[in-house]
């Protein structure tokens, strides 16, 4: 029962993936739904078995978001109702205390996150199929998205459990040395690149080599035997990725794309950006430490999205507090899970502090605030299992 509890929770806190065919106003309702669910499970359950690890971080975030609530009801003169859905998608931390008081267990956690970067990725593949229908919200808000990079380039909220996905099933090839483990690493890979994204593909490659190399140190020794399976995999999906021409067009345009950001660094947009966000908005000195206000992307100006900062948008919008309270927060959980060998949990944060460093901040993201508490509680839970061998 607790598992389908949990479903239902990500289901309605994803806002349904962010399908264009499901009304606003309905999609945020479902949202409220899924944090009164929360609410109430925590009320009625007082008692944790496992230690909190990331609580007081959390506290520090919420207390520097109570802030920019200030800022944005009485400076940026925002309605309560606006001001209520900016902030709406961070009350997922509470997730993290919701798994604590229920003791969820960790092949129910990791089987609803794949299952759920399962459906992603065929909605992902779906939207290339059918274009130019346009199956999400964000493709309807920006129509350069629908043929852009030689792909639908769009972010479904949920591919971030593509991306955890992808980390355990490369983790577990290595572990157990099936196929099948490799099959679906390179199918999640595939829907990534798909994306279009420069900073995702770069930091997804760099994650994965750090998978591999910290996997080979583990007591999951990588054999020869799984070198040359692997290298033979790797080859394989090499020339689908470059012979497959709607593959390969995807990669030659980010190529193209970045030389030609290159040549026109004073135009592009990133750059307009920072002048934007970091400047042009910070109309009192208090600015750069409140931060602006975490505004609706309608309030924003046409294809300058704080997103594209990274660490330094998100810092721009929401002030010192909540950005130093996310940062913490990954590193620490990076250097938690890398301390007890939970490697898909060290790969998955070491791609986010990488990703939030090459321009592009995932905790914009609905529902994302859901999956990091997801992984906390995974991490706090290996701790647990850790210290009660020590003991014992």
């Amino acid at each position: 029962m607790k598992k389908y509890l949990l479903l239902i929770v990500l289901l309605f806190g994803f806002e349904l993936f962010d399908l264009n065919i499901i009304n606003t106003t309905i999609a945020h309702f479902l949202s409220i739904v899924s944090i009164i669910i929360i609410a109430i499970g925590l009320v009625f359950k007082k008692e944790h078995i496992l230690p909190y690890r990331f609580d007081k971080l959390i506290y520090v975030f919420f207390f520097g978001i109570a802030i920019n609530i200030y800022i944005m009801k009485f400076y940026s003169n925002l309605s309560n109702y606006d001001t209520f859905f900016a902030l709406l998608n961070y009350f997922g931390f509470l997730l993290y205390f919701f798994l604590h008081k229920y003791n969820f267990k960790e092949n129910e956690i990791i089987n609803i996150i794949t299952g759920f970067a399962f459906v992603v990725s065929i909605l992902m593949i779906f939207q290339q199929i059918v274009k130019p229908i346009q199956l999400f919200n964000q493709l309807a808000l920006q129509d350069s998205f629908l043929d852009n990079r030689g792909t639908v380039r769009v972010r479904i909220p949920g591919m971030i459990l593509v991306v955890f996905s992808y980390f355990y099933f490369l983790h577990n090839f290595i572990k157990f040395n099936k196929l099948k483990h490799i099959l679906f690493a390179i199918f999640f890979l595939i829907v990534l690149i798909l994306q279009g994204f420069r900073s995702i593909t770069i930091s997804i490659l760099i994650c994965s080599a750090f998978v591999y190399w910290y996997s080979g140190k583990s007591k999951y020794k990588i054999t020869g035997k799984k070198i040359i399976l692997l290298l033979i995999i790797l080859g394989v999906s090499t020339i689908i990725i470059t012979q497959v021409e709607y593959l390969n067009n995807i990669l030659e345009e980010m190529i193209f794309q970045s030389e030609k950001d290159k040549k026109s660094s004073f135009e592009n947009v990133r750059v307009l950006g920072i002048i934007y966000y970091l400047s042009t908005i910070k109309t009192e000195f208090w600015m750069y430490i409140t931060g602006s206000g975490l505004r609706l992307p309608f309030k924003t100006p046409p294809n300058l999205f704080a997103v594209d900062l990274g660490f330094f948008g998100f810092y721009a919008m929401a002030g010192l507090i909540p950005a130093y309270a996310v940062l913490k927060l990954f590193i620490k959980s990076f250097m938690n899970a890398k301390s007890v060998r939970f490697i898909v949990g060290a790969g998955f944060f070491l791609y986010l502090i990488l990703n939030c460093f090459l321009f592009n901040w995932e905790p914009f993201r609905t529902g994302i605030f859901q999956v990091f508490s997801l992984i906390f509680y995974l991490i706090d839970l290996r701790l647990y299992k850790e210290i009660k061998i020590i003991k014992n």
